[in-house]
């Protein structure tokens, strides 16, 4: 007491701080004594396995770490700031359990969450289910938050405690008897247990303070016991199915065409030229690509994104130089509306003398090991470099040659 004391009356009698009392230990067995006199004192005790969680976690997510520090050691403790504060909400249920829909700022949600990483390992949190957050992906969406980007989905959380609630006399809906009112939120450190959206919650804390107050919307669970958490973030992460990269990758064609980002315009130059090479009934890629969602037909052993990658690669469509600076390949055109005609023109051509050569094989698809993902990719990136020994040679200027003249020079070539 008269450590803190000192503290306090240092800095001024105004000044009220929480004082932790930690001992942090390397290569220590303590005792079942010396265990029971440091609770009994308030000392809260850090060994090695609780400094290799923290400092990991900090590395990842910088100083916004300690919210996570905060939670383990204050759990419980009000937060004087956040008391009485209320927010407009939904209360409804799913069976017996309790459930609240509403919306809140990430500077709230941060200060009262916390995460039940399975690094922590943490005796009185089993099961610990959370896989540690990640630094490449926290930095993605902190960027793309930081760019206007936002998430209409939900963070799903469960509240430790059982929670104020005031309904709206007269606003109930549905057979559930699903009310509308005003939800208090907890305002005691660790007493919202983050189940799903960890990085898009953290993914603020990278950013300006003012992003801080942008509104997330939030599925609050009410006293869901640890196991029901753990089932909950189960469901949510391996029985739920992801959008097939194929088919998100097709729609860079219709999302990102004739965007000004360099990187995200040339991708989806990419994809709408795949795209256009599969629908295109006169061409040898045509129907040899697997649609999303739809049962494979014999020969359709081709993917766009492997297309994608390959046409990527190959600079064919041009490349990025830096950040902002988008170079024309051999095959661009004037507009990207120009490429499109033009490169599907060369590439059917090239790929029809190599199916006219090879009929079989290319027919025979993953057992001809022609017209199968490696294949195409290969032929791509050959397809830049038989233009780029054509041009050094003199044969044929590929920048301004036109589609029938690129597609003779190649023919000849490739014999």
């Amino acid at each position: 007491k008269d450590l803190a004391n000192s503290i306090r009356s240092h800095f001024s009698q105004d000044f009220n701080p929480k004082i932790l009392w930690i001992y942090v230990t390397e290569n220590i067995i303590w005792s079942e004594a010396d265990l029971t006199r440091a609770e009994a004192a308030n000392v809260r005790i850090i060994t090695e396995n609780e400094l290799q969680y923290f400092e990991a976690y900090i590395s990842h997510v910088g100083t916004a770490g300690r919210h996570q520090f905060l939670a383990e050691f204050l759990q419980g403790q009000e937060i004087p700031e956040l008391a009485g504060v209320k927010v407009a909400a939904t209360k409804g249920s799913f069976g017996k359990q309790k459930f609240y829909a509403f919306t809140t700022s990430a500077r709230h949600l941060l200060k009262i969450a916390f995460v039940n990483h399975q690094a922590l390992n943490h005796p009185d949190s089993r099961p610990a289910y959370q896989r540690m957050i990640s630094k490449s992906r926290l930095k993605k969406i902190s960027e793309f938050i930081g760019g206007g980007g936002y998430f209409p989905t939900n963070i799903l959380v469960n509240f430790t405690e059982t929670c104020r609630f005031e309904p709206i006399e007269g606003q109930v809906y549905g057979a559930e008897g699903t009310r509308f009112g005003w939800l208090y939120l907890p305002s005691k450190y660790k007493s919202a247990w983050i189940i799903d959206g960890q990085h898009r919650l953290f993914g603020f804390t990278n950013l300006d303070d003012d992003a801080l107050d942008a509104p997330l919307f939030v599925i609050a669970f009410e006293q869901m016991d640890s196991q029901k958490e753990a089932d909950l973030f189960i469901t949510i992460n391996h029985e739920q199915k992801s959008v097939p990269k194929g088919l998100l990758v097709a729609l860079q064609a219709d999302l990102k065409f004739g965007s000004s980002d360099p990187r995200e315009g040339l991708s989806a130059l990419s994809s709408a030229l795949v795209r256009s090479l599969s629908l295109d009934a006169s061409g040898p890629l045509f129907r040899r690509f697997a649609v999303p969602g739809v049962p494979t037909a014999d020969g359709q052993n081709l993917t766009i994104p492997e297309a994608v990658k390959g046409l990527n690669r190959s600079a064919l469509l041009g490349r990025v130089v830096g950040r902002k600076a988008r170079l024309p390949g051999y095959l661009s055109g004037p507009t990207d509306d120009a490429t499109l005609v033009r490169a599907r023109k060369v590439i059917n051509g090239y790929f029809a003398a190599i199916m006219d050569a090879n009929p079989e094989r290319w027919t025979a698809g993953r057992s001809g090991h022609v017209s199968v993902n490696p294949g195409i990719r290969a032929h791509l990136q050959l397809m830049n470099e038989a233009l780029k020994f054509l041009d050094a040679k003199g044969s044929v200027d590929p920048h301004s040659a036109t589609p029938e003249v690129l597609r003779s020079a190649l023919s000849d070539f490739i014999k």
